[in-house]
């Protein structure tokens, strides 16, 4: 009924008022149903009010169902929501219900339920036909309805049924159920209750959206908790930076970690980073930059320096979203406190390295043993042989298992302490192609070369990555008994478009995949395959791929490789690629048959082992030198001090590095630079890791030369420093 009908039918009622005893009986009952509407509005607007008053929901369906009756004239009823089971049938549970307890039995369950609700399962029954028909159901002589199937006993006497279906959306939200009114139900009486009910379909929406709203903040608040408590256990927290404005956001774990309080933290990124250990600042702020620059996630280990000047080790992650015009507009991340970890991690190393003692002790008395075993053997027959050619092949021998034995330290070198590569501008393919080349002479293995055109170069210790192809070519030849092809190959690429989990920095690389067709790299043991003296080979000692990475890792590479069962294994080197020019055509070392390079000149041999000094100066006097030699630094530095001041100062210094209980190499240079500025050294050291091996120039030497060398290696290192200019020190 509109606002209009209303209006007219006070208008009728206030004529029916002037009329008095003259009103005609049409006024009164347009007067009755005007009060009847006005009762329902009256009840409707109550229920909304009650509802926004968040008045408890069994209270307001209870109003509700006592107006309902009012209206109605009924003896008693229900409100009821619907509900369906696990087999997709219907049930009512009721928001409101009179009390017609007829015994004890009845009392107690309606007490039970007063709070929850009865649920009404039974479908056999005349409020189960509009739960399952959807329609409205009047059945004024219930006793007699086929849909009926009686009343429990004791059950106050039922006359008349009204059963109202109301929807929500079109789906069957729930029902009202009114008994005995005089005289019966009709259909003008569900038309009038229409209003009314589709109040209860809201309500019932609306105390249904509170619920779920109540569960999902109960959730909320429960995983909340759950997240605090989960990423403490972790000392894990979670940040947010708003770019745009520069706040940041930490979770309550990151504040812990920090020990910092939220009253005393700016909130902003320059304040994190203040956080930040002084000497990681720029490292953690070059990362995160670069990470929102280029869009790429990112991860760094960095330091935090607390108040009490305690030192934290963090992880942290994180990466950045942008709008559509590409601006970058807010970062999120984690920070995880890995201090405890850490400790936890060195001390297992701690472990895992005495633990691999007694291996690596084992596996360098072997092969030493061996080496030794070969070296006494051929000079006993040496000494011994009347004959000149059999003197001249155990001597051959001899030399060959003393280069074997430097071959071995430069490997445990390698892995033990680095060895610092001493790196050079070189064509990779030159010293690829010699190294697999030497491998496979002889073999029944072969390899097919592929290089693409444009090679760049690359600065690389010649000898060290000749080691690294040797000891993967020897790995696919070993894994081919049978003989076969061994696919290599080198190629440019860039660093952004290799596989992420490569983590290669930025910048251009050289690529060398060596490909075999063998048995394939068994899935348990892929992780042990870089691991020193673990190897499958009963003739192995476990060091070539434990080289093989510490050397590329020197070389701020990578190594990685696939393999299929089967099918074969492909290893991938990547290098760092190099603009400069090509230093030498050459890679490897002088073959023995090369003649020595000769020349004149004076020259000082410093070393403190006397067979080193009357070796290098038989050697050097051979070759047309006059060589003088010193046990020590400060001999040296008088003898060459007394030969400069007399005006014929040695043309070049040959120093060992080390001197045990006295002056080296790296500090004689110094001082020696003191008397003659232009002074040329040579720096010569059976530590091949030692950094100033690598980069003798900064230290002030002219060149390098490492022990045990060849007659040839020594005579050519003089030769390049007599007829080098001289450079100053960096």
């Amino acid at each position: 009924m509109t606002d209009r009908d209303i209006s007219i039918i006070a208008e009728l009622n206030k004529k029916a008022d002037l009329n008095g005893e003259n009103a005609c009986p049409d006024c009164l009952e347009n007067e009755r149903k005007f009060q009847k509407t006005k009762d329902l509005i009256n009840a409707i607007s109550r229920a909304q009010s009650q509802f926004i008053a968040n008045v408890e929901t069994r209270v307001l369906f209870g109003e509700l169902l006592g107006t309902l009756l009012t209206l109605t004239e009924s003896e008693y009823g229900f409100i009821g929501e619907v509900f369906y089971d696990a087999n997709g049938a219907p049930y009512l549970k009721e928001h409101a219900i009179t009390n017609i307890a007829w015994d004890d039995a009845t009392r107690a369950l309606l007490e039970e339920h007063s709070k929850t609700g009865l649920e009404f399962r039974k479908l056999n029954t005349l409020y189960g036909a509009v739960l399952t028909s959807g329609k409205p159901l009047i059945s004024n002589n219930p006793s007699k309805d086929t849909k009926s199937h009686g009343i429990p006993e004791g059950h106050p006497p039922l006359n008349a049924f009204l059963g109202i279906p109301f929807y929500n959306n079109g789906k069957l939200a729930g029902m009202v159920g009114l008994a005995n009114r005089p005289g019966g139900y009709d259909e003008v009486l569900v038309n009038y209750l229409d209003p009314l009910l589709s109040t209860c379909a809201s309500l019932i929406e609306a105390h249904n959206i509170d619920r779920l709203k109540g569960r999902a903040e109960t959730s909320l608040k429960r995983s909340q908790s759950s997240l605090e408590y989960a990423q403490h256990m972790a000392k894990l927290g979670h940040w947010e930076l708003d770019l745009v404005s520069d706040r940041l956001y930490w979770s309550k774990e990151i504040y812990n970690i920090f020990e910092i309080s939220p009253e005393e933290f700016e909130a902003s990124y320059e304040a994190f980073l203040s956080a930040v250990h002084p000497d990681d600042r720029a490292l953690v702020d070059n990362a995160y930059m670069e990470s929102v620059k280029s869009g790429r996630p990112y991860e760094i280990t960095h330091r935090l320096l607390l108040k009490n000047d305690a030192v934290k080790h963090v992880i942290e992650k994180g990466f950045t979203e942008y709008a559509p015009d590409g601006r970058p507009v807010r970062s999120v991340g984690t920070v995880q406190d890995i201090t405890e970890r850490r400790k936890m991690d060195e001390e297992i190393l701690k472990i895992e390295k005495l633990e691999s003692l007694g291996v690596l002790a084992g596996g360098i008395a072997h092969d030493f043993n061996n080496v030794l075993t070969g070296i006494i053997g051929n000079i006993y027959f040496a000494r011994e042989s009347r004959d000149k050619d059999r003197r001249e092949q155990a001597l051959n021998e001899a030399e060959k298992a003393a280069m074997h034995a430097k071959e071995l330290t430069g490997q445990l070198l390698t892995f033990a302490r680095g060895g610092a590569p001493v790196k050079k501008t070189a064509v990779v393919n030159e010293i690829v192609r010699t190294s697999a080349e030497f491998i496979l002479r002889g073999s029944n293995v072969r390899c097919e070369f592929s290089f693409a055109d444009g090679l760049k170069t690359a600065a690389v210790d010649p000898g060290q990555i000749s080691q690294v192809i040797g000891n993967i070519i020897l790995n696919a030849k070993q894994a081919m008994p049978g003989g076969g092809v061994v696919k290599v190959s080198a190629g440019n690429v860039d660093a952004a478009g290799t596989n992420k989990r490569l983590s290669l920095k930025d910048g251009a690389y050289v690529r060398i995949s060596i490909e075999d067709n063998g048995p394939g790299i068994p899935d348990e043991i892929r992780h042990k395959v870089f691991d020193p003296y673990f190897t499958t080979k009963s003739g192995g000692n476990g060091l070539g791929l434990a080289s093989v990475y510490s050397i590329i890792t020197r070389h701020n590479g990578h190594v990685s490789f696939d393999s299929t069962p089967g099918v074969g294994t492909v290893f991938h080197i990547y290098l760092p690629a190099s603009n400069e020019a090509v230093e030498g055509s050459k890679a490897g070392s002088l073959g023995p048959d090369e003649a020595l390079a000769r020349g004149h000149g004076r020259l000082l041999v410093m070393d403190d082992e006397e067979m080193i000094r009357d070796i290098a100066m038989e050697i050097l006097e051979t070759s047309g030198y006059e060589a003088h030699s010193a046990p020590s630094g400060e001999e040296a530095i008088k003898m060459y001090q007394k030969a400069f001041a007399a005006g014929s100062p040695f043309d070049v210094v040959i120093m060992d590095l080390t001197i045990p209980g006295g002056m080296g190499g790296k500090e004689a240079i110094q001082r020696l630079k003191e008397i003659d500025p232009a002074i040329k050294a040579i720096v010569s050291s059976g530590y091949s890791d030692d950094p100033i091996m690598a980069e003798y120039e900064r230290y002030g030497f002219i060149g390098v030369v490492v022990k045990p060398y060849r007659v040839q290696e020594l005579c050519e290192a003089v030769s390049k420093a007599i007829n080098a200019r001289h450079r100053k020190c960096p």
